[in-house]
């Protein structure tokens, strides 16, 4: 019911004025792309959500980056569990892995790979958790003396590298100069970019006000 629906709605619009913007990126791409460069980008985006990719901008550096790869290791061999033990896996064991393989072979054949583009797989952080979970925790009740320690040790781990970004310096947004050009200026109200018009608005309080525009000059636009 919600295509109908859409349709009527958008025409509804369009009859009052609607604004036009671009079409999201949810296109196809060229089977020759899903080899090496759509494969390599997804696995380097996927690696970017566990934090297995070092970078000079984390505290925890290499050792982060380690400890992210574990994790990544770990979700995969949760992963191959329930591939070997798919008629015994639970439903639940079973949905999480779908999840995974809809969203990464989703995104593969799309043209949404870029090395930027991490947060179009981040449901495969989660199910990847808890599959990891699933697969290297024993079942059953471990005692109350070992659930302890591995709860508290779970907990340390997870709150080094947040104690470790505490202690950065805050960042100081990049539309910040802008947001404060445009009100010592008196600039009140305009267009701009969809990367600046936002959060100009969001960092000035609403004191200088942008409405974001896309412009093509294709018939891709569609009204909104």
């Amino acid at each position: 019911m919600s295509v109908p629906l859409e349709l009527v709605l958008r025409a509804a619009m369009v009859h009052f004025g609607a604004f036009m913007m671009a079409l999201p990126r949810t296109r196809l791409s060229s089977p020759r792309l899903y080899g090496p460069g759509h494969a390599w980008l997804t696995w380097l985006n996927v690696r970017v959500l566990f934090g297995s990719v070092a970078s000079p901008d984390t505290k925890l550096g290499g050792a982060g980056a380690a400890f992210g790869l574990i994790c990544l290791l770990a979700a995969l061999f949760g992963l191959a569990r329930v591939i070997w033990t798919w008629r015994r896996a639970s439903r639940a064991e079973q949905l999480l892995f779908a999840a995974i393989v809809f969203n990464v072979g989703t995104y593969l054949v799309t043209v949404m790979p870029s090395p930027s583009r991490y947060r179009e797989v981040a449901a495969v952080l989660p199910c990847g958790a808890v599959l990891a979970a699933r697969a290297l925790v024993p079942p059953g009740s471990p005692g109350w003396s070992r659930a302890f320690a591995a709860v508290a040790a779970t907990g340390l781990i997870a709150l080094l590298s947040l104690a470790a970004a505490a202690t950065r310096p805050p960042m100081s947004p990049a539309s910040a100069p802008l947001a404060a050009w445009l009100e010592a200026h008196g600039l009140r109200y305009g267009i701009a970019g969809y990367w600046d018009a936002s959060i100009v608005t969001l960092q000035s309080g609403s004191r200088s006000r942008s409405a974001p525009l896309t412009c093509t000059g294709t018939s891709t636009d569609t009204p909104a």
